[in-house]
């Protein structure tokens, strides 16, 4: 029963790092294309970079977790 309660709380924490990372740099890049009239570019960009720095993230989580 404990290692299903780890597990489930490895499992949200990389869900909720892969969400806030995406979602923030998303918003982030709407904001900033909005200020500065660049249409999606920026939005974009900061949307990989973020999905990029999430799977590096998650990796390391469960890299750490494995141990």
């Amino acid at each position: 029963m404990r290692r299903l309660a780890v597990t489930l709380g490895l499992m949200f924490q990389i869900s909720g790092l892969i969400a806030c990372s995406v979602l923030g740099s998303l918003f982030l890049g709407m904001w900033l294309d909005r200020r500065l009239g660049s249409a999606p570019c920026l939005m974009l960009v900061l949307m990989v970079v973020g999905f990029v720095l999430a799977m590096i993230g998650a990796y390391r989580l469960a890299r750490r977790h494995g141990e």
